[in-house]
C-alpha cells in the first residue's frame, strides 16, 4: 500500500469552519456504482456561514500508526 505523506483539509476562510462543500462534476461509474469527480469548480460555500466563501487548504495531522 502507498503511503500517503501529507493530509489535507479545507476550512472556511471567514470563520475556520471545515464544515465546507464545493461544486464540482461527476460521472457515474456503472462497474464501480459509484459517482466519480471528473471536474471542480471554484465556487465553494461554508455550510455554518451559510453563504459562499473562499475555502483554504490546510495540512492535517498524519494518520495514527496501527
Amino acid at each position: 500500500m502507498a503511503e500517503i505523506s501529507k493530509r489535507v483539509g479545507y476550512i472556511c476562510a471567514r470563520c475556520g469552519s471545515s464544515n465546507v462543500i464545493s461544486d464540482a462534476r461527476a460521472q457515474w461509474d456503472a462497474r464501480k456504482q459509484q459517482w466519480i469527480v471528473v471536474g471542480h469548480y471554484d465556487s465553494s460555500e461554508c455550510l455554518d456561514c451559510e453563504q459562499e466563501e473562499r475555502i483554504l487548504e490546510v495540512e492535517l495531522a498524519p494518520e495514527p500508526q496501527t
